[in-house]
């Protein structure tokens, strides 16, 4: 399973490339009209799954870390989780 590291200084959270894939064609189904589960939709996650860096780009200016609480795993932490703020992390596709 292909995902997202995200390190901050005082912990690391990862999230599963697919959960980003769907955040985006979730989105463009929305503006473009399209159905979840159709081809457009497929094509959408599709594309994002061959491509770390429009991965990391729709991340980074177009999602919160709060967008994907329920599928992030915290993988170490010394302080709390901060869901609101992208900033101050190194971002790996792997």
């Amino acid at each position: 399973m292909r995902k997202i590291v995200i390190d901050y200084p005082t912990y690391r959270l990862e999230i599963p490339v697919i959960e980003v894939a769907k955040n985006r064609a979730n989105y463009y189904a929305n503006v473009d009209s399209f159905e979840v589960g159709s081809e457009e939709y497929q094509q959408e996650v599709d594309m994002l799954m061959n491509d770390n860096y429009e991965v990391e780009d729709w991340l980074v200016n177009n999602t919160d870390p709060s967008d994907f609480k329920d599928v992030a795993k915290v993988v170490f932490k010394e302080n709390e989780v901060d869901w609101d703020y992208w900033g101050g992390t190194d971002i790996t596709v792997v």
